[in-house]
């Protein structure tokens, strides 16, 4: 039983992937809307870091002439702002992975289905949707991660600031 029982956490472990695909493909969310929705979650926790920062920066403008006394409570506030833009731009991060994760995947499953195709012309059809879709989707990952990479050099002035 013990042996039946690892066996059964091997495959889990080998095939996680796999078995997340095929739930959502059970439930009739292909990769590609699930690519789609990921996308989304990027984009929306990047609107979300982006207005964390402005707001922070407001902030920063308006108790840059603290009175007296406020300096612990300017800081605090300060740095509690610091801590949720952090979160968030990690969150940012995370997002970003998976999506390209479920991308790759897509992307390898579309090949396989077209090369499994014996009419040269569908195949060919297939190989270059595939191609021009990879393009825009890299075309958007290059994007979002530069403004990642801002983020994060936002997030060292900001600390080194604060």
């Amino acid at each position: 039983m013990k042996t039946f029982i690892k066996a059964i956490v091997l495959l889990n472990l080998v095939s996680c992937s796999t078995i997340y695909y095929n739930t959502w493909e059970f439930l009739g969310q292909e990769k590609r809307d699930i690519l789609e929705s990921k996308m989304e979650n990027v984009e929306a926790s990047q609107e979300s870091a982006s207005e964390q920062l402005q707001d922070s920066l407001e902030i920063i403008r308006e108790k840059f002439n603290f009175k007296e006394g406020e300096l612990e409570e300017t800081y605090d506030d300060l740095s509690d702002d610091y801590d949720n833009f952090e979160e968030r731009s990690r969150d940012l991060e995370q997002r970003i992975s998976r999506a390209q994760k479920v991308a790759d995947d897509l992307f390898d499953e579309w090949k396989e289905e077209a090369y499994s195709l014996d009419n040269r012309t569908y195949r060919k059809n297939s190989l270059s949707k595939r191609s021009r879709t990879m393009k825009s989707f890299n075309k958007a990952l290059v994007s979002t991660k530069n403004v990642q990479k801002k983020m994060d050099t936002i997030l060292k002035q900001y600390k080194d600031h604060v």
